[in-house]
């Protein structure tokens, strides 16, 4: 649908769509991905990225949705979702249909069989796949866009991991409260809000 649309043109329109779908959930097509994280994944700047998400929606490629915080309080965010478009989008072809030879599927390289990093119902395996958590490890459990979000004591330990799991969270006052908490705890090598980017140093 991307790739062949007659009004996607440009380099940057397509990059930025295909950067979308990474954060697409594959059963339902949803995703909750900032504008900054969709930049970061087309290596685009956010003037870019809301020119053509504006675009695509007008074109009835994606259909967005301002989310609002149920208390009023946080961040507000846009969801988006993929239309399938009608004829008059995508224009007919008089091609005949060409014929495309499966390729066998590899499981282990096959990625699009699992949900992308920052759905909920896979926050609790995004850090440590390869990893079986320890029963007695302490964990957190936060209310994130109405989803209940697990994130355990061996999931912050390096800055790296922490800023991680704080950037997966979509609601402000979430990622408040998990800094607190692995601050407090000792559970990382982030000892204070100082050891953190300018925007998580201070709390709202």
């Amino acid at each position: 649908m991307v790739a062949y649309h007659p009004k996607l043109t440009n380099i940057s329109d397509k990059c930025i769509l295909f950067s979308l779908k990474l954060f697409m959930d594959n059963r339902t097509g949803e995703c909750y991905p900032t504008e900054k994280q969709i930049a970061e994944a087309a290596s685009a700047s956010e003037k870019t990225v809301r020119k053509v998400l504006k675009k695509s929606v007008e074109l009835c490629i994606l259909e967005r949705t301002l989310n609002k915080p149920k208390t009023g309080r946080g961040y507000k965010n846009y969801s988006y979702k993929p239309l399938i478009p009608s004829e008059s989008v995508t224009g007919r072809s008089n091609k005949p249909p060409v014929n495309v030879t499966k390729l066998p599927v590899n499981e282990v390289q096959n990625h699009r069989n699992q949900l992308p990093p920052n759905y909920p119902d896979n926050y609790s395996n995004n850090y440590n796949d390869s990893k079986k958590f320890d029963k007695n490890e302490k964990k957190i459990e936060l209310i994130d866009v109405g989803e209940v979000i697990t994130i355990r004591e061996s999931q912050v330990k390096t800055r790296s991991d922490l800023l991680k799991a704080v950037i997966t969270l979509k609601n402000g006052y979430a990622q408040e409260e998990l800094i607190d908490w692995v601050i407090e705890n000792d559970f990382s090598e982030i000892k204070s809000r100082d050891q953190l980017p300018t925007k998580y140093k201070f709390k709202y």
